[in-house]
């Protein structure tokens, strides 16, 4: 072959060697740099959080760090949902959602959290659509997308809906008054309209927060006056209490035993209104609690003794019964 064609040649494919080894190398970095601004990861005290540029694409670490009652956001059913307006607003408690903040829920909400599993209701659903963000994995969805509720290709209309309304409770009339704080003097706080409990050697005035306990206001009733701390610090033997549990529990400190105080003192409440409905009040005087339900969409069902024995009853969300039978 010529010579001068071999050096030309050569020459060429010198050529076509640096062109492909610089796009090589161009690319590598283009995608080092893409990767290094997509997934950077910044320590806050002892967690460690995801920040993606695209804050849009809602992936399991994004809904991560949205993990407090003032910003809480879920997974449900592939769905991403803030919910952290509607925590104060649960039938069950904030203490019942709050667990759930950054976290996929969708057992917790398939199951209502209880075994045997208990399923939401329609309306539950239908509410819960109100808190949509958009589906895991993929960019947040305009206000105009419609989420799925269920895993299945249906999609249910959104209805807008009133906060639920909680039946009424006989509430005591209450007066000031600087006390003590005594085992005696709390004993006299004994039932679920005037329920105080000793815990840790602090005296709470539990009350108005029997009636959105998760497990029911007979889980506390039988401590009212008493000493709990056994029974609390083992959810009754059942495990512990997380620690939104213990904040919770702060709202309702009196103070500890043995400090005075002034506290709001309930007076003495009618036998036949402890803590029950109004409506069941009026029918069965003198009745007292064995166990008591809340659902989502406002309606309870209460177990209840009365002078003829034990009566199942059902009220609406307005507090009407509805049903009532023997047990």
């Amino acid at each position: 072959m010529n010579p001068k064609i071999s050096k030309i040649l050569a020459l060429i494919a010198l050529v076509s060697f640096i062109v492909t080894a610089s796009s090589v190398v161009s690319a590598a970095l283009i995608i080092a740099d893409r990767n290094q601004k997509t997934a950077k990861v910044v320590a806050q005290g002892e967690k460690e959080v995801v920040v993606n540029n695209d804050q849009s694409v809602l992936t399991a670490a994004v809904v991560a760090t949205h993990d407090e009652q003032t910003d809480c956001w879920m997974t449900i059913f592939g769905n991403v949902y803030n919910l952290t307006a509607f925590l104060s607003s649960h039938p069950g408690g904030l203490i019942v959602m709050a667990p759930y903040c950054g976290k996929d829920a969708t057992a917790a909400f398939a199951t209502k959290d209880k075994n045997p599993a208990v399923s939401h209701s329609d309306l539950a659903k239908t509410m819960l659509g109100d808190y949509y963000v958009g589906v895991l994995g993929q960019p947040v969805a305009s206000s105009s997308a419609v989420p799925n509720l269920v895993p299945s290709p249906a999609r249910p209309t959104i209805v807008l809906s009133a906060p639920v309304p909680t039946p009424t409770l006989a509430v005591p009339s209450v007066s000031p008054q600087v006390q003590t704080l005594t085992s005696a003097g709390v004993a006299i706080h004994n039932n679920p309209s005037d329920c105080w409990i000793i815990i840790s050697g602090k005296v709470y005035n539990v009350t108005n927060y029997l009636v959105s306990h998760p497990g029911g206001v007979g889980a506390i009733s039988l401590y009212c006056g008493k000493e709990a701390t056994t029974a609390f610090q083992t959810k009754g033997g059942k495990g512990s209490h997380s620690q939104t549990a213990n904040n919770l529990l702060a709202n309702y400190l009196v103070g500890s035993v043995g400090q005075t105080t002034t506290v709001n003192n309930p007076s003495p409440v009618p036998s036949s209104c402890q803590g029950i409905p109004a409506s069941i009040c009026s029918k069965y005087p003198g009745a007292t609690i064995i166990e008591n339900d809340t659902e989502d969409n406002g309606t309870s069902a209460w177990k209840v003794n009365t002078s003829s024995g034990c009566r199942d009853i059902k009220l609406d969300s307005s507090g009407n019964i509805t049903n009532d039978k023997k047990c």
